[in-house]
């Protein structure tokens, strides 16, 4: 009986996945009309129909009645569970606290988030990380949805509406510079483009024949389409899901040979934009507010070279059976240590920046790196008022905040916001649901207990992540989506495309770790 029980919670999962990863991303109800809408409806009928259907399996799942080898997988409670659990607890405290629990229950108008989007969050983190069967092909149908939405969001950016949605919108330059693909608003299409990006990248570094063409065409998408989106975010976001396939191909000269060659499609795209728009073959067209100096740099076709030469060097070595230098793990050590060094050195000048501008100033340049209320439109105005919105709460606002989605009521009772925005006709009227910080925006949404579990969850997530990758590869796929999460959504914040499919992502490397550690406990045994 509880093998057909088994089977049918696992096609469960299994379906809910393919709507999550594959349709809500493509999902569009009247084209962007509404788009954010559309997608929440799609998420909050969806997750509740699979809630309903899964109940009995889950009970199952939590009153023990699970028996033999694979009881570990569904029944031990890892520190990335508690971390989940603990986040749910906070939002039903959080709401429970709230003094805006209209607001608190469903989220702000336009943006969702609310209490009952944070546990269905923590349902799909659960439910999947328990029923999912470790199928591969699901990151397949992911990695092909992506394609697809990168596709459109290209096209998008040289003038094309292969699906015609721009027609039903009006065509003041905003809306047609502003809205992209099948997500809406280039902060959304960032966000999902950052967790999704690492699927197609992940395939291209790992895998063979099909599935690695496809994962470079797709990885090649993804990159044009991150370089052209419009949103500065994707940047650094790139940058430390680069990093994290640095440090896992640190481990052999093989997978550093695909490292490179996976590095080699950034300036190969660039260079491909450029002589597009050099010889007048297409127009791109960027936000007003972009200005697209990353496109603009000079010397990628040196960056192309050297990259080149040196992955040449390197495949060369590999083909003549030469020593492999990472092969032992010293010199990957001394070079892990090396990046530990350089990220901890980043982070303390940031600091040092925030504290005088002559520090920066000493190097030569101007104190770009500080954050002034005017930096990154506006945003630095944003953080400073949330950091001083929470400190100016009681004790219940420092541990529990105030509410789920309630950062605009809560923040605009204690300051006129717009005051201290950047004087644009972009801004004006403009009210502002978030911190445009993820994090911070949890700090005053769901206080001190919610940001811990919140952070918890990613932080833990992350380390189980990298440490089971050497047995279950696809597991760096799930590190490097939540670096692009997190790093992104440190200028940005939660949304019902990203976030849903962050959570599925996370929920399935929990459960392939799960596996992982169950198959490394039976071999221990024997």
């Amino acid at each position: 009986m509880w093998g057909k029980t088994e089977k049918y919670l696992n096609t469960i999962a299994a379906l809910y996945l393919l709507l999550i990863l594959a349709a809500l991303p493509l999902y569009m109800k009247e084209g962007m009309a509404g788009i954010g809408d559309a997608k929440y409806r799609f998420f909050l009928c969806v997750s509740l129909l699979f809630l309903t259907a899964s109940g009995a399996g889950m009970l199952a799942c939590l009153f023990g009645r699970v028996r033999g080898r694979r009881a570990k997988e569904y029944q031990a409670w890892s520190v990335t569970d508690w971390c989940a659990f603990a986040f749910g607890i906070s939002a039903v405290c959080s709401f429970l606290w709230s003094a805006y629990r209209e607001v608190a229950l469903w989220g702000y108008t336009d943006w969702h988030m609310g209490m009952v989007t944070q546990l269905l969050l923590v349902w799909v983190y659960f439910f999947i990380s328990r029923w999912y069967n470790g199928s591969m092909r699901i990151w397949q149908a992911a990695g092909g949805a992506c394609g697809m939405v990168f596709l459109i969001g290209v096209l998008n950016r040289f003038g094309a509406d292969p699906l015609g949605v721009f027609r039903y919108i009006e065509s003041w330059d905003w809306n047609r510079h502003h809205l992209l693909s099948t997500i809406g608003n280039i902060n959304w299409y960032c966000g999902y483009l950052c967790v999704a990006l690492p699927v197609a990248i992940w395939f291209f570094w790992k895998e063979e024949g099909r599935l690695r063409f496809a994962g470079a065409v797709v990885t090649g998408l993804g990159l044009a389409s991150l370089f052209t989106q419009g949103s500065d975010a994707g940047y650094p976001a790139l940058a430390g899901i680069l990093l994290v396939l640095l440090w896992a191909s640190l481990s052999s000269r093989k997978r550093m040979i695909r490292f490179l060659m996976t590095v080699l499609w950034v300036p190969g795209i660039c260079m491909g934009i450029r002589l597009l728009l050099w010889g007048k073959l297409a127009v791109l067209q960027l936000p007003s507010d972009t200005d697209g100096s990353f496109l603009r740099f000079r010397w990628w076709w040196l960056v192309f070279i050297l990259l080149l030469a040196v992955t040449g060097l390197l495949s060369f070595r590999e083909k003549r059976g030469a020593a492999d230098w990472l092969q032992g793990g010293r010199t990957a050590g001394i070079l892990r240590s090396c990046m530990l060094a350089g990220l901890a050195l980043g982070c303390l000048i940031l600091v040092l920046c925030q504290v005088s501008d002559r520090f920066w100033e000493l190097a030569g340049g101007s104190a770009v790196l500080r954050l002034y209320d005017s930096w990154g439109n506006g945003r630095g105005a944003l953080w400073r008022l949330s950091v001083e919105g929470m400190l100016a709460g009681d004790i219940g606002q420092l541990t529990l905040g105030a509410g789920p989605d309630c950062f605009a009521p809560y923040i605009y009772s204690l300051f006129d916001v717009g005051a201290y925005m950047p004087a644009s006709e972009q801004w004006k009227g403009a009210i502002f649901a978030n911190a445009h910080n993820e994090w911070l925006n949890m700090l005053v949404n769901q206080g001190i207990f919610g940001f811990m579990a919140y952070a918890g969850l990613f932080c833990t997530a992350f380390v189980r992540c990298l440490r089971h990758m050497e047995e279950k590869p696809v597991l760096l796929a799930g590190a490097m989506a939540v670096a692009g999460y997190a790093i992104h959504n440190m200028f940005s914040f939660q949304q019902i495309v990203s976030t849903p499919v962050m959570f599925a992502l996370l929920a399935m490397s929990e459960n392939i770790g799960r596996r992982g550690e169950d198959e490394a406990g039976r071999e221990a045994e024997v």
